[in-house]
């Protein structure tokens, strides 16, 4: 990133897609949640369901704190940010 920007600026910028990345794990779990009940998996999905809950509240506190440092950065200058993570997909 860079070192121009201060650290609540580059917050600014990374806040949206940590949001967008936990939103979509959160509708990842509960499809495989969903699965899990239509195939008598209560347990499974119910502890399933428990995670896209907690997964719920941490994108309410995300967006909190996003609007509290001011909301996402219109233009950025960083250049150099890579986010390398892999997924598997239930399809």
């Amino acid at each position: 990133m860079n070192s121009k920007l201060t650290t609540k600026e580059k917050l600014r910028h990374l806040l949206p897609h940590w949001i967008e990345h936990n939103h979509s794990h959160g509708e990842e779990f509960k499809r495989w949640a969903n699965d899990l009940e239509k195939e008598g998996e209560t347990i499974l999905a119910k502890q399933l369901f428990t995670i896209y809950n907690k997964a719920e509240e941490i994108e309410k506190l995300l967006k909190e704190l996003l609007d509290s440092a001011g909301g996402a950065l219109e233009h950025s200058d960083i250049t150099n940010h890579h986010h390398e993570h892999h997924h598997h997909h239930h399809h």
